[in-house]
């Protein structure tokens, strides 16, 4: 696990999976261009790119940051057990995140801020958790667990229930809001 120290700051990459990319590089990239690709494939093959799988090779991870005050994930992977069948490399996983995120030195309930850079699958999955056949926050942070104020609450709640990442988001607007 490679971790950084800024002054008094430490930052932890936690990695979920290293894989092939859902979609070619051109769906990825605007503007790619294929010739560019192929002069730098002596060095992208085989850890950056798979001409067999015409496919990137890309990492899911978050990001395990420390300071003297807290304790900050920033993003949180694809998740275990999502229903994500059109998309193969999230679709009912069942990886040891939890693990690689203890043995970067904290567990969920140490994490003080969790904060996703967007809604996107591989970025809020471990959000939650699936435990006794319910969705369940995984960490139990003032960040996730201290709504918004009333008037912005309903909006918010509603907004999370229809997106993509429901599994990863809703439990928590929900178990936050009552």
């Amino acid at each position: 696990m490679a971790t950084w120290t800024i002054g008094a700051v430490s930052v932890t990459r936690v990695e979920e999976q290293i894989g092939f990319a859902s979609f070619p590089p051109e769906q990825y990239l605007a503007g790619f261009e294929r010739t560019l690709l192929q002069k730098h494939l002596p060095w992208l093959v085989p850890h950056h790119y798979s001409p067999e799988h015409d496919r990137l090779v890309t990492s899911v991870h978050s990001w395990l940051i420390r300071t003297d005050r807290h304790t900050i994930l920033l993003d949180c992977c694809g998740g275990n057990h999502k229903e994500r069948p059109g998309l193969a490399r999230f679709h009912q996983r069942d990886t040891p995140y939890l693990a690689r995120l203890r043995a970067a030195g904290a567990a969920p309930e140490d994490i003080d801020i969790v904060l996703c850079t967007h809604l996107h699958a591989d970025h809020v999955g471990w959000n939650t958790m699936l435990r006794d056949g319910r969705w369940v926050p995984t960490f139990r942070t003032p960040g996730t667990c201290s709504p918004a104020p009333r008037t912005n609450t309903a909006i918010r709640v509603a907004t999370l229930r229809r997106t993509p990442t429901r599994s990863a988001a809703a439990p928590i607007a929900t178990a936050c809001c009552r």
